[in-house]
């Protein structure tokens, strides 16, 4: 997060247009913290997401199942459990 840890202006960084303008910028990190100032939000990570992306990935370049999943770092349970809910497996 290049050392500033203020959750609010990292997201703004990172999905508003560079060349926004700077006023228009602070107007919605304002409506942000008015909306969400001194709310303990909790953002969950997306695991099964990130794994079965790379399962899917290692897939469709050919790999068998077992070398997918050990790619994907899964055990053999969980890739199956992965395959059987068709999470992003295209």
């Amino acid at each position: 997060m290049d050392g500033d840890d203020d959750i609010v202006r990292d997201i703004l960084r990172r999905v508003l247009p560079a060349d926004m303008p700077a006023m228009e910028r602070l107007r919605l990190e304002v409506e942000c913290r008015d909306a969400w100032g001194g709310s303990r939000v909790y953002v969950a990570r997306a695991p099964a997401q990130k794994k079965s992306f790379a399962a899917s990935i290692a897939i469709g370049t050919g790999a068998t199942l077992r070398d997918a999943f050990d790619q994907a770092a899964v055990c053999r349970s969980w890739g199956y459990e992965l395959v059987s809910r068709r999470l992003r497996f295209r």
